[in-house]
């Protein structure tokens, strides 16, 4: 359950008035809830959008800190032929 505009909702009442076809819910490496609706599955292919860019800033993050990717204003071309 979650609290929106004062009101407890399910998951349930959540997919049944949206789009989502799949829904993950981690806490760290744990996946406390994991479920596809509208005939998805874990394999199924979907459009992200810009989801995209939070995962790549996050992922950008990580190469810096761990030193693969000296700056974020490095061009592209320093480490993609």
């Amino acid at each position: 359950h979650y609290q929106y505009a004062g009101e407890t909702k399910s998951i349930t009442q959540f997919v049944e008035h949206t789009d989502t076809t799949g829904l993950i819910v981690t806490s760290g490496d744990v996946i406390l809830y994991e479920e596809y609706f509208q005939g998805n599955a874990a394999m199924s292919r979907s459009i992200v959008w810009s989801v995209s860019k939070s995962v790549v800033s996050a992922l950008m993050g990580i190469a810096i800190a761990d030193g693969y990717i000296k700056d974020v204003s490095d061009p592209v071309t320093n480490y993609v032929p």
